[in-house]
């Protein structure tokens, strides 16, 4: 992973990283976004898929799902609806769909990135979330998480391919 690159946007080529950028501290600060989609209730619903064909998505900034569109967004301090005083001044820089997008209650949106791993390999994830339900695909394999542990930090360890950009 200390190799790693990252980047938003569609690579214009699979197995080139041109564009990409190194992690910073294992930290994916460049995402694409896409939501919110209204549902009834988004833990039977994780395994609906409010985007076609979920596990092949290969989205660029700008480009339409119905009339919603991927938008490019930055993980930064800035763009955090919560701020840990007494932990430091923002120890987590997540996709914050909560300051993008409002309240998500019984809605779903999707964040995406573009991993290139020049070794390939395992790698460990870790993924603070808050919410009702939530799904990760890697290299288009699904895992879902538990939705007892809504409040917690997921940690999976995940394997990248050797090479070419990597989809989560």
């Amino acid at each position: 992973m200390s190799a790693a690159l990252y980047q938003a946007r569609r690579p214009a080529d699979e197995g080139s990283a041109a564009g990409a950028q190194p992690l910073e501290l294992g930290i994916v600060k460049d995402w694409l976004v896409l939501g919110p989609f209204a549902t009834d209730d988004p833990v039977r619903d994780i395994e609906w898929a409010f985007v076609a064909d979920e596990a092949a998505l290969r989205p660029d900034d700008g480009e339409k799902v119905g009339a919603l569109a991927w938008r490019r967004v930055r993980a930064s301090i800035d763009t955090q609806s919560t701020h840990y005083t007494n932990e430091g001044t923002c120890q987590d820089f997540n996709v914050d769909f909560v300051f993008h997008y409002g309240r998500l209650d019984n809605q779903v949106a999707y964040a995406h990135t573009y991993i290139y791993s020049p070794a390939g390999g395992a790698a460990r994830l870790s993924l603070r979330r808050a919410g009702a339900a939530a799904k990760i695909w890697v290299n288009g394999r699904p895992t879902t998480l538990n939705p007892k542990d809504w409040d917690d930090v997921h940690k999976s360890v995940v394997t990248l391919r050797r090479g070419g950009i990597g989809c989560w």
